[in-house]
């Protein structure tokens, strides 16, 4: 009986098999550069809406101030609420801050027993939470330029009516908002939002007179 074919030895070296799931070097860098990428936008875009959400809220608020400014002139046979200070809804100024306060369903900022100023919607922007904590609000009512140049209320009130698309009643002050339009005279951005008497809300640079 034939013994059996003995297995000749091989030179050949064995390759060991690659480990199923294992990354290299090369594709942990790109995975990590495609994460990378991908936080970026995200997080580009949540900055984005932040800033959409802040400029919503500074518009509504806008718009709720000049509310409280025509509901004033109603009852006031036109006459629009008297200042005599720059950021004149300031704590630090009684007008037009006294004036407002029975046309808004809300209470206006005041000092509270430890002397901290309580403030909310619609006296602070959420764009400059700063400021409207230190001084009750920034907002400012734009009407005291006229009225302390005509040192009077009424002719600056007659102006407003007659040109209501001109004249700015209210806007934002301190830090501005980020996204504001290019002026056409200046070519720089103003990122600051207002109301004009008409109605109109928003940009600066867009609604301003030129």
């Amino acid at each position: 009986m034939r013994a059996p074919h003995a297995r000749q030895p091989t030179d050949q070296k064995r390759v060991a098999p690659r480990r199923a799931g294992a990354f290299t070097l090369v594709e942990l860098l790109v995975v990590l550069a495609i994460v990378g990428v991908l936080l970026a936008l995200t997080l580009g875009a949540v900055r984005m809406g932040m800033h959409a959400s802040r400029r919503a809220v500074c518009a509504n608020n806008l718009r709720w101030l000049h509310q409280g400014v025509i509901d004033y002139t109603n009852d006031h046979r036109g006459m629009l609420p008297a200042a005599r200070r720059q950021y004149s809804l300031y704590l630090e100024y009684e007008e037009p801050l006294a004036s407002l306060a029975p046309y808004f369903d809300v209470p206006v900022p005041f000092y509270d027993e430890n002397d901290e100023v309580v403030t909310g919607q619609p006296w602070e922007c959420p764009g400059d939470r700063r400021t409207a904590a230190a001084h009750g609000s920034n907002y400012q009512y734009y009407p005291y330029h006229g009225i302390m140049a005509a040192d009077g209320v009424a002719p600056v009130s007659r102006y407003y009516h007659e040109f209501p698309s001109l004249a700015i009643l209210w806007t934002d002050v301190g830090r501005p908002h980020p996204g504001g339009p290019r002026s056409s005279i200046t070519g720089k951005k103003e990122n600051y939002m207002i109301a004009r008497f008409d109605g109109a809300v928003g940009w600066w640079a867009e609604l301003a007179p030129q």
